[in-house]
């Protein structure tokens, strides 16, 4: 989609960010911005461009070229054939790797905050530390149920948007009523 003058630069820096594991990364930032729940965000936050950067531009390369070609053939503008033709085919896999990257930074932040990055971590760290195993084990069993609840409502927003039809359970009536019914049809 893009001139292959901006889309070679932008790979090759997208592709140095994720060379480095968030946990490096933070650890790389600590002398610029200390110790602290920004520079566990601020690590989370590059790898996470980087890795969805890389993703979402595959996603976008493995499209069906027919619609795309139909649109230009039409005589649809470049935007519209964007919105009409990109979109629809790639929303579903992007919105699947946005989601499950998520999921990704939530376990990672339990990880960071052991290192002093803030967050739910540092009150474990501190739990294992004073040998308070009650309270780490809640914390544990916390840091797994929000995972798993990310991942339920992930995968009903994404079956919703895949198959434009609502769920029948009650994580679809939830999100039924917080409004997201708009929906796109993918192949038919």
């Amino acid at each position: 989609m893009a001139p292959r003058w901006v889309a070679t630069p932008v790979r090759a820096t997208l592709s140095a960010i994720r060379a480095f594991p968030e946990l490096v990364l933070a650890i790389m930032l600590i002398p610029a911005f200390g110790l602290g729940p920004f520079t566990g965000t601020l690590a989370l936050g590059l790898h996470s461009i980087g890795t969805l950067g890389k993703l979402t531009s595959e996603v976008i390369e493995g499209i069906d070229e027919g619609p795309l070609e139909a649109m230009k053939a039409a005589g649809g503008t470049r935007l519209s054939t964007i919105r009409f033709g990109v979109l629809p085919q790639a929303m579903p896999n992007i919105l699947a790797y946005w989601l499950y990257r998520f999921e990704i930074n939530v376990r990672a932040s339990a990880v960071l905050g052991i290192i002093g990055a803030g967050g739910i971590g540092a009150d474990l760290f501190s739990f294992l530390k004073f040998r308070d195993f009650p309270q780490a084990g809640m914390t544990l069993i916390v840091v797994m149920v929000t995972v798993l609840v990310i991942d339920a409502v992930s995968g009903t927003v994404r079956r919703r948007i895949i198959t434009g039809e609502p769920g029948k359970g009650p994580l679809s009536r939830l999100i039924s009523s917080l409004g997201v019914s708009r929906t796109v049809r993918v192949g038919g």
